[in-house]
């Protein structure tokens, strides 16, 4: 009872945030036009300052591992490579195999991930850093999968250019980057500066989720329903199903191990239908594979924080 109880307690924070969100929409408290601009303050203002001040303030000689980061990447290509070799051989229209090979894969690290583990933890940690070594993956493969799928008339080489520009000015990556010589000189900030950074940074979990439920659009979500949920599926139960065993005999125990799960079985980035869209590829399924990892994430993250609590891993 102990372990559902903290479980329970860890998802409760993301169900109450998004529920708010969607009653926020539903009186309209926060019109439909409003969302995009909540999105992007998210995206380029709290996030940034959540990671920077979890790089700048971590212990980066201790806490740093090679073993995780390498980890990271290696089954995020893997996992990329393997939906996207899958999913054009069952799909026949590309178009709708790059949209479901990409948001089974693609994760919302930097807002649930970090923001997460630092709501159970205290800290993000570890979690933090791996933003530097995964959006990348997320990112380039991302493109890769559309390009090859996707209906974007001919112009391959400015989609990539645009999205490797994207890329270099990630809000979460310069957050990493500009974080990074405070840990590794161990500059100290100065209190008042770092409270301030720190309070808004506090921010991204709770106003990102409320975004997330004032999004929601559940007539949306009913609209290519098969290849959605098994989609949804591939994404919140398979991957962390098959990634979790792997870092768990790798030695991967507490905020590692909770960082890798919420990696891999974290609802499916937003930003994955705006690429889809751009590329040429199925718009209304990458967006209802957002929707539906969205609306089912918290049910399935109150089930792996309570196995993974109740097998003493984390």
């Amino acid at each position: 009872m102990e372990n559902f109880i903290f479980s329970v307690n860890s998802a409760l924070p993301v169900v109450i945030a998004v529920l708010v969100g969607i009653f926020a929409r539903k009186i309209n408290l926060i019109p439909a036009e409003a969302v995009p601009h909540i999105d992007s303050f998210v995206f380029r203002v709290t996030i940034p300052c959540l990671v920077f001040d979890n790089i700048a303030n971590m212990d980066i000689y201790s806490e740093f591992s090679m073993k995780l980061m390498i980890y990271c990447v290696s089954i995020s290509l893997a996992s990329f490579i393997i939906l996207w070799f899958l999913s054009v051989r069952i799909f026949s229209d590309k178009a709708m195999a790059g949209s479901f090979a990409q948001g089974s894969v693609r994760s919302s690290i930097g807002l649930l991930a970090v923001a997460i583990v630092s709501n159970i933890y205290g800290r993000a940690g570890i979690a933090a850093l791996m933003i530097a070594f995964a959006v990348p993956v997320y990112n380039v493969m991302s493109v890769l999968m559309l390009l090859s799928c996707g209906n974007n008339g001919g112009d391959q080489k400015g989609q990539l250019k645009k999205v490797l520009k994207n890329l270099a000015t990630n809000p979460m990556i310069l957050g990493v980057v500009i974080g990074l010589p405070f840990a590794l000189l161990r500059i100290e900030i100065p209190s008042g500066i770092a409270k301030g950074i720190s309070n808004i940074g506090n921010a991204a979990a709770p106003v990102g989720l409320i975004a997330m439920g004032a999004a929601f659009n559940f007539t949306d979500a009913t609209s290519r329903l098969r290849p959605a949920l098994a989609a949804t599926s591939i994404k919140l139960l398979i991957m962390p199903a098959v990634g979790i065993p792997i870092a768990v005999m790798l030695g991967f125990r507490d905020i590692a191990l909770c960082s890798i799960m919420l990696m891999l079985g974290s609802a499916t980035a937003p930003g994955s239908y705006i690429m889809a869209k751009q590329m040429g590829c199925d718009a209304p399924l990458a967006s209802n594979i957002v929707i539906l990892t969205q609306t089912f994430f918290a049910l399935t993250l109150t089930f792996w924080l309570f196995l993974l609590k109740s097998l003493a891993l984390i």
